[in-house]
């Protein structure tokens, strides 16, 4: 049986982490307003790098689950995060 106390806690990361983004992309109107200054770009910067927090996130929970044979469904989760931001 897997630690399922670790996983809780490696989703509620997660779910501080997307609520991060989608506070940051709040006044976005089009992807030039992550190129059009310097705000922008660390704006951009730092979604990124949330974004991949939690790509390695996910990757700690499928090597934590994913031996008693459970695996995520990443199209499912991509979806997921693409509704949180708006894309």
């Amino acid at each position: 049986m897997f630690d399922k106390t670790l996983v809780l806690s490696i989703l509620t990361q997660i779910d501080e982490a997307l609520g991060k983004i989608a506070s940051r992309v709040e006044r976005i109107q089009s992807p030039n307003d992550f190129i059009s200054s310097p705000a922008g770009m660390e704006k951009l910067d730092s979604i990124c790098m949330l974004f991949m927090a939690i790509g390695e996130a996910l990757k700690n929970i499928d090597k934590i689950i994913g031996k008693e044979g459970l695996r995520f469904d990443f199209l499912c989760i991509t979806s997921c995060i693409e509704v949180v931001v708006g894309v």
